[in-house]
C-alpha cells in the first residue's frame, strides 16, 4: 500500500506490507490470493496491501492473525507454523530542497524452534517444523557472520533472512526480545537461545541518515547561490546610498570564509588528486599480483601433472620388481618340492632294501660287500639329504630375506607414495588458495573501481563548485572595487543628504514638543471643567438632602391626604435619581484622578 502525504511543500511517501514466511514461500496475509511470488532481496514484496487508518490497522491485524498458519501439537493448541512480518518504508522528499530521505521499520514475530519428538508433530506439521529450524539455523548462521565480522554473511540461503537484512545491517537500529522456557527439560533450548541472544549483542550498528543527493538538489542550490550573489548586489546597491564604511567592512569579512573554503576545497582536492594516484597505483600493483598469481598457479599446476607422470612410472617399475620377485619365489618353491619327493623316493628305497635284507638270508655270504656298498650308498644320500636339507633351509632363510626386503621396499614406497599424495593435496590446496585469492583481488578491484567512479564524480562536482565559487568571488571583487569607487566620489552628496534628514528631525521635534503642549493645556482645561463639574453635583446633593428631610416632615403632617402622598412618593424618587447621578459622577471623578 503506498499513501502520500504534502505538508509545506515536503512529500512523504509511505509503503507497508504485512506478510509471513510459510515453507519458505513469502505470502501476503492481508490477500490470500497472493501467495507464491518470489521475494527480490532487500526490497518490499510486489503489490503487497496495507492501509494507514487506526481502525483500519487494527482490522488489519486482525486479519492477518486470522490469515496466519496456525496447528496443534502436544506443546501448544495454537502453534504459530509460520514467521510474521510488519515492514514499513518512509521516503521523505522535500519539492523545494530536492532532498530525499529514507527511513525504514521492520517488526517481526519469529516461530521458535521446534523438537519433533517433543511437540510429538508428523506429516505436514513436521514439514513445517522442518522449514521453521531451517529458517531459524540461517538467522542463527547470519547473526554469527555478523558478530564476528565474516567477509561473507549468508543472507541470500533463506526468505527470512532476505527479509531481514535491512533490520540486521549496520545501518540500522535494532532490538531483540528472546523468549526463553525455565522449565528443566527445556534447559537445551534455553542454553542455545542465550547464546543466540549474547552473539547478538556483540553485533554493532552504526545508523545513517538514507540522504540521496538529487539533481534537483544540485540546481536548488545553484539558485540559492545565484540568490545569495543578488542579495550581496543588493547590499552593494544599498551601500551606494549611505556612508557606512562599516558596511563594506563587514562584507570583506564575510568575502575572507569565502576565500577560506576556496583553499579548503583545492587543497582537498589536491588530496582526492593524490589519492587517485595511490590508488591507480594499488590498482595496478594487484594486477601484476594478479597476473603473477596466475602464472604461478599454472607453474603450480604443470609441475603436479609432471610429478603424477613420475608416480605413475615408479609405481609401474615397482610393480614389475614385484612380479619378477614373486616369480622367484615360486621357483624357488617349485626346486624344494622337488627335493622333498626325491628325499620320499629315497626313502622307499631304503624300506625295499630292508626289506630284501630280510627276505634274502642267501646271499649272507656278500652282505660284507653288500654292507659296504648300502654303507657308501646310505652315506652318500645322507649326505645328499644334508646338502637338500641345507639348501632349502638356505632357500627359505633366501625366501624370507627377500620377502623381508620386499616388505621394507614396499613400506617405503608406500610411504613415498603417501607423502606424495600429501604434497599432491597441500598443492591443490594451495591452488585453491589462490583461485580464492583471486576472486577475492577481483572483488576488491570491483570495488576499487566502482569507488573510483564516484570519487571522480564527487571530484567533478566539487570542481564545479569551486570553479562557481571562483567566479562568484572574482564577480564580488569586481563590485566591491567599484562599489569603493563610487563611494569616493558621492562623499559630499550622502554628506549633503545627511544635513537635510537632521534638519527635517529638527523640524519634527519642533512638531511634537508643539502637540505636546497642546495636550497638556487641554488636559488642563478638562480638569478645570471636572472641579466646576464637581462643584455643581456637590450643590445639587445638598439641595436633594433638603428635600429629603422636607419630605419626611410632610409625610408625618400629611399622612391623610393621597393626593400630597403621591406627590411626596414623586419628589422622593426624583431625589433617589439625584443619589445615582451623584453616585456615577463620583466614579468618573475617581477616573480622572487615577489617570
Amino acid at each position: 500500500m503506498q499513501q502520500t502525504v504534502l505538508q509545506q511543500n515536503v512529500n512523504f511517501v509511505l509503503k507497508s506490507q504485512l506478510v509471513e514466511v510459510y515453507k519458505e514461500k513469502v505470502k501476503d496475509l492481508l490477500d490470500i490470493n497472493k501467495q507464491g511470488f518470489k521475494n527480490k532481496e532487500k526490497q518490499l514484496i510486489k503489490d503487497s496491501t496495507f492501509s494507514f487508518d487506526k481502525e483500519e490497522i487494527y482490522n488489519a491485524l486482525q486479519k492477518s492473525l486470522v490469515n496466519r498458519q496456525v496447528g496443534y501439537t502436544n506443546l501448544n493448541d495454537m502453534s504459530s507454523r509460520s514467521h510474521l512480518l510488519f515492514q514499513m518504508t518512509v521516503t521523505m522528499n522535500n519539492e523545494i530542497e530536492g532532498t530525499s530521505y529514507t527511513g525504514q521499520l521492520i517488526m517481526a514475530d519469529l516461530a521458535g524452534s521446534e523438537n519433533a519428538s517433543k511437540a510429538g508433530t508428523t506429516g505436514i506439521a513436521l514439514q513445517e517444523g522442518s522449514f521453521i529450524n531451517r529458517s531459524l539455523l540461517t538467522l542463527s548462521n547470519v547473526i554469527n557472520g555478523l558478530s564476528e565480522k565474516q567477509q561473507h554473511v549468508p543472507f541470500r540461503e533463506s526468505n527470512l533472512t532476505k527479509l531481514l537484512w535491512n533490520g540486521l545491517s549496520k545501518n540500522s537500529m535494532t532490538s531483540l526480545i528472546i523468549t526463553c522456557s525455565p522449565c528443566i527439560s527445556n534447559e537445551p533450548e534455553t542454553l542455545s537461545t542465550l547464546r543466540f541472544g549474547v552473539r547478538a549483542k556483540m553485533i554493532k550498528t552504526q545508523p545513517k541518515v538514507n540522504k540521496e543527493v538529487t539533481i534537483k538538489e544540485l540546481e536548488i542550490l545553484n539558485t540559492k547561490l545565484m540568490k545569495d550573489l543578488e542579495e550581496r548586489n543588493y547590499i552593494i546597491d544599498q551601500l551606494k546610498k549611505d556612508d557606512n564604511k562599516v558596511k563594506i567592512i563587514k562584507l570583506e569579512k564575510q568575502m575572507l570564509p569565502l576565500r577560506k573554503e576556496n583553499q579548503l576545497l583545492k587543497e582537498q582536492i589536491s588530496q582526492y588528486i593524490t589519492e587517485l594516484d595511490m590508488r591507480s597505483l594499488d590498482y595496478q600493483e594487484m594486477q601484476t599480483n594478479f597476473k603473477n598469481s596466475l602464472l604461478e598457479s599454472d607453474r603450480l599446476q604443470q609441475y603436479n601433472l609432471n610429478y603424477q607422470k613420475q608416480i605413475e612410472q615408479f609405481q609401474q617399475n615397482k610393480e614389475i620388481e614385484i612380479h619378477d620377485l614373486n616369480s622367484q619365489i615360486e621357483n624357488l618353491k617349485q626346486q624344494l618340492q622337488s627335493k622333498d619327493e626325491m628325499i620320499q623316493q629315497l626313502s622307499k628305497h631304503l624300506a625295499i632294501f630292508q626289506k630284501s635284507q630280510s627276505q634274502n638270508a642267501q646271499l649272507q655270504l656278500h652282505e660284507h660287500y653288500a654292507e659296504k656298498i648300502q654303507s657308501q650308498n646310505i652315506a652318500d644320500l645322507l649326505k645328499e639329504i644334508d646338502e637338500l636339507k641345507k639348501k632349502t633351509f638356505e632357500d627359505k632363510n633366501e625366501i624370507k630375506q627377500l620377502s623381508k626386503v620386499n616388505e621394507s621396499q614396499i613400506l617405503v614406497f608406500t610411504k613415498q607414495i603417501n607423502n606424495q599424495e600429501s604434497e599432491i593435496s597441500n598443492l591443490k590446496d594451495q591452488v585453491k588458495n589462490y583461485q580464492l585469492q583471486l576472486m577475492k583481488n577481483n572483488d576488491e578491484l570491483l570495488d576499487l573501481m566502482k569507488s573510483n567512479k564516484k570519487f571522480q564524480k564527487d571530484l567533478e562536482n566539487r570542481v564545479m563548485k569551486v570553479t562557481e565559487l571562483q567566479e562568484q568571488y572574482d564577480y564580488l571583487l569586481d563590485q566591491f572595487n567599484k562599489l569603493k569607487n563610487q563611494l569616493n566620489y558621492e562623499e559630499v552628496g550622502v554628506y549633503e543628504e545627511n544635513q537635510k534628514l537632521h534638519s527635517q528631525l529638527q523640524e519634527i521635534n519642533k512638531k511634537y514638543l508643539q502637540e505636546e503642549s497642546l495636550r497638556r493645556s487641554n488636559q488642563l482645561t478638562s480638569s478645570q471643567t471636572l472641579q466646576a463639574k464637581l462643584s455643581r453635583i456637590q450643590q445639587l446633593e445638598q439641595e436633594n438632602y433638603k428635600l429629603k428631610l422636607d419630605i419626611q416632615n410632610s409625610q408625618i403632617l400629611s399622612s391623610q391626604n393621597n393626593n400630597n402622598e403621591t406627590a411626596i412618593v414623586s419628589q422622593f424618587k426624583s431625589a433617589n435619581k439625584g443619589s445615582m447621578i451623584s453616585k456615577i459622577v463620583k466614579k468618573q471623578q475617581n477616573q480622572v484622578d487615577q489617570s
